[in-house]
């Protein structure tokens, strides 16, 4: 299946048309291309066909809705960005998900995509307003790194809780380093703003990999929507770089993939599932 869909996309790839791309931080709305619904069409043809897989999908409004779950977990996995209000305000792209993916109309999946754009530029205004206001460190407060099983914020009243108790967290973690409160807000105010800029600069094709890429993993765990180019070769990393992959995961990269003899393994490196929280060179400080 993973071949398939590859080569399928590789195969629609090499229409000129299909390589345009939106810029990178561009401010207005994704629409999709012809090629892209097309693309969409096609791949929901080969989940729905029992010859390319174990079993094929009936795409109703239960695996819609399994499809929203997924996509949103691709999007917003650390539950940083959206609360449990703003998918209860999207019941008509719950439903209408699998029935868009039939007809190639991805307007439901951009949507909920803009929704995640816009709640990462009022995240990182609301960190720089914490950072610029020393009460905003006052009270009690507790910070779970790994949020990819905790619950998502019912509000953004909840979102702001949960903010104040990442940026306190963070700064709390450079004040240990020896850093100046100076130096602090600055690291943190470009941090922040750095996690929005990588979904504000996610392109159409980003966002259809990513939503297809759910849809895939629907229908199958073990499917995988790769788009068209290259793919990773793992034994290069064994000579070039430090032989690991990573994902990032709310504020901090997250290692995701060792490369077997490389680097990072054969000298007792990070593991799967560490966090990087600085990097280094030589006797340089730790930025």
């Amino acid at each position: 299946m993973r071949l398939l869909l590859a080569s399928l996309a590789a195969f629609l790839w090499s229409f000129p048309a299909l390589a345009q791309e939106v810029g990178q931080g561009s401010p207005g709305a994704l629409v999709a291309t012809d090629d892209q619904a097309t693309t969409t069409r096609l791949v929901r043809g080969v989940l729905s066909d029992p010859r390319y897989g174990y079993r094929s999908i009936r795409f109703d409004d239960a695996v819609s809705a399994r499809i929203f779950d997924a996509y949103i977990e691709a999007l917003d996995g650390e539950k940083l960005y959206l609360s449990t209000a703003d998918l209860a305000a999207l019941p008509q792209a719950r439903g209408a998900l699998a029935d868009g993916i039939t007809r190639g109309d991805l307007a439901p999946a951009f949507a909920i995509f803009a929704m995640l754009r816009k709640a990462a530029d009022e995240r990182a205004a609301f960190a720089k307003k914490i950072l610029a206001d020393p009460s905003g460190f006052e009270g009690p407060g507790s910070w779970q790194p790994n949020r990819s099983r905790a619950a998502r914020a019912t509000d953004h009243a909840g979102l702001d809780a949960l903010w104040r108790d990442l940026v306190r967290h963070d700064a709390l973690e450079l004040k240990m380093a020896g850093r100046t409160r100076a130096q602090i807000g600055r690291l943190l105010d470009d941090r922040y703003a750095a996690m929005g800029r990588r979904i504000a600069c996610m392109t159409e094709w980003m966002v259809v990999e990513t939503f297809l890429d759910a849809s895939a993993r629907v229908a199958d765990e073990g499917n995988a929507y790769y788009r068209p180019g290259k793919p990773m070769d793992w034994s290069d990393l064994m000579s070039v770089g430090i032989g690991l992959g990573l994902v990032q995961r709310g504020p901090y990269p997250e290692v995701s993939h060792l490369a077997p003899g490389g680097p990072a393994q054969a000298n007792g490196g990070p593991g799967l599932g560490d966090r990087l929280l600085a990097i280094a060179e030589g006797d340089a400080a730790a930025e």
